[in-house]
């Protein structure tokens, strides 16, 4: 059974406590000392007058709210984000450490984050931007539209069920009869930088994010309205009771009847994840239903399995169709990673091992990728070079 940090308080405080401190007499703090490297050290220091002395010299002269503040939050965690080192159990046996001396009254043991090991870093002057916000519209006979924010077009009768047109970063299917083809079906695909907005025949709107597609029908017939996706989009459906609004997105689906919400299912993600505003959906995946509240998200795995109903901000996890970029609490550097590189349209590639770091923020999205790395690298615990397109992470 680990050791419990009460526990090791307890073993540090009899064996500063011995005349002769002996390890052989504490057989669970010898192992402890096994297995962290270092520890044997702070032993030493914590049986040493003098070194004790000298520390309570200073302890004497620092203010301890804000010292304690610091080493517990960090002054990178008052910025917009926030980073966390994977926990090593250096960390825990130093707060360990502050613990005993603080109930001893003699000293305090300070923890200070080692400076990292210098590493070559290499940023173009040239700032990297996202690409242009292009769109492209594949009809239903296969001919292609191809549109930006200041496009300004319309379509008569496409699919032989009324009209389309778009301006300002949207289209709008309106005065929609029943088509000479019920199968008539458009798609919406936006690029690396893309992002548009399309109200579908029956009032209900969508904002498609960067690299991702929409395939919906001209006109909605029959007893369900069914979309299908790729990447990411967020929803606004329009109430019908006798029609629901269906979402197939990779191995899932949403059912709702009118409601708002997100779904994330890029190709090069291996989970889907949907993410409730208002109203209620059920989501399923192994035909096992799934129903959400507002400000809840479901995760579903590469299995189709659900995994535990999350709770999030659902106004932060949209914040992309309003021109930021979210990184959720605890979001890995990998997935990150995988986020720039659909933004910027880059390569990432990682040398050696992943650093175990995390991350939880929001920037604006039409900065440079210099300065987003600068945001999310504020204590320079990423090494990185950037040649062109590619981006090689380095070992730390």
């Amino acid at each position: 059974m680990p050791i419990t940090e009460e526990h090791l308080i307890q073993l540090i405080l009899e064996y500063s406590a011995e005349e002769q401190p002996n390890l052989d007499n504490f057989p669970e703090l010898k192992a402890w000392t096994a297995e962290n490297p270092g520890s044997l050290e702070f032993l030493e220091k914590m049986t040493d007058p003098s070194y004790l002395e000298t520390e309570l010299k200073l302890w004497r002269r620092m203010d301890p709210a804000v010292g304690y503040k610091r080493w517990i939050d960090g002054e990178q965690q008052r910025r917009d984000i926030r980073r966390r080192q994977q926990r090593h159990r250096l960390i825990a046996y130093c707060a360990v450490a502050s613990l005993i001396v603080i109930v001893a009254g003699i000293a305090i043991f300070r923890p200070s984050k080692p400076a990292p090991t210098p590493v070559a870093t290499t940023i173009p002057s040239e700032p990297i931007m996202p690409g242009r916000n292009t769109t492209t519209l594949t009809l239903s006979n296969g001919q292609q539209e191809f549109l930006d924010t200041n496009a300004v077009g319309q379509l008569a009768k496409e699919g032989g069920a009324g009209n389309v047109h778009w301006a300002n970063g949207a289209i709008t299917y309106q005065n929609i009869e029943k088509p000479a083809d019920t199968t008539a079906r458009n798609t919406l695909t936006t690029d690396s930088s893309g992002q548009y907005q399309v109200t579908l025949a029956d009032g209900s709107r969508v904002w498609l994010n960067n690299l991702s597609s929409l395939r919906y029908p001209v006109s909605f017939q029959g007893k369900e309205r069914r979309v299908v996706l790729t990447g990411e989009a967020y929803f606004e459906i329009a109430k019908d009771a006798a029609h629901p609004f269906i979402v197939e997105a990779k191995n899932t689906s949403v059912n709702v009847l009118g409601t708002s919400f997100d779904i994330m299912a890029y190709r090069d993600e291996s989970l889907v994840k949907t993410t409730l505003v208002n109203g209620s959906i059920n989501v399923k995946a192994q035909g096992n239903p799934v129903l959400l509240a507002p400000d809840q998200q479901v995760v579903i795995d590469s299995t189709g399995a659900p995994g535990p109903i999350r709770k999030v901000a659902a106004e932060d996890v949209i914040s992309w169709k309003d021109g930021s970029f979210y990184v959720g609490e605890g979001t890995s550097l990998k997935e990150v990673m995988r986020q720039l590189a659909r933004w910027y349209h880059i390569e990432i590639v990682f040398e050696g091992k992943v650093p175990a770091v995390e991350f939880a923020g929001k920037i604006n999205r039409n900065v440079s990728l210099q300065e987003f790395i600068k945001f999310l690298n504020k204590d320079n615990s990423i090494h990185f070079k950037i040649e062109g397109r590619k981006m090689t992470i380095l070992p730390s």
